[in-house]
């Protein structure tokens, strides 16, 4: 036996290309062959339509997957930005507590002694005020 005689297969095909059941349709004319072609032609132009949704629904799919990615980068942007100011924030309150706690200690005002007042204390201010002509 030769090459030729197999041509390349080493087992019977178990499967037709869409070209080779075309061919079988023009070699046999049976209604039963007839239909029967016509059903596989019709089973490949499914699976050829099934493929082209598979291709588009795979174009959609990484195009989502591509816009999650950009919008998980920018949730990372965002999270940080919100962390820094988050810190900035910290700070400030940080400030602001402490010039209240700073304001809130009660400081006793600086006072002038007080002026005694009654007749003893005219007599004793009319006396500081002769000893100092005094001296």
């Amino acid at each position: 036996m030769s090459n030729s005689d197999k041509m390349g297969l080493r087992y019977s095909p178990y499967v037709f290309t869409e070209q080779g059941v075309a061919m079988l349709s023009a070699v046999l004319k049976s209604p039963t062959a007839i239909s029967v072609s016509i059903g596989i032609m019709n089973a490949f132009v499914a699976a050829r339509r099934i493929l082209a949704q598979h291709d588009k629904h795979e174009m959609a799919i990484g195009e989502l997957r591509m816009r999650m990615k950009m919008l998980e980068d920018a949730l990372e942007n965002n999270l940080g930005a919100v962390n820094d100011l988050s810190e900035e924030m910290r700070q400030e309150l940080d400030n602001i507590y402490k010039a209240i706690g700073a304001l809130s200690v009660k400081q006793q005002p600086k006072q002038k002694p007080l002026k005694p007042i009654g007749y003893e204390a005219i007599d004793a201010e009319r006396k500081a005020k002769t000893n100092k002509e005094d001296n």
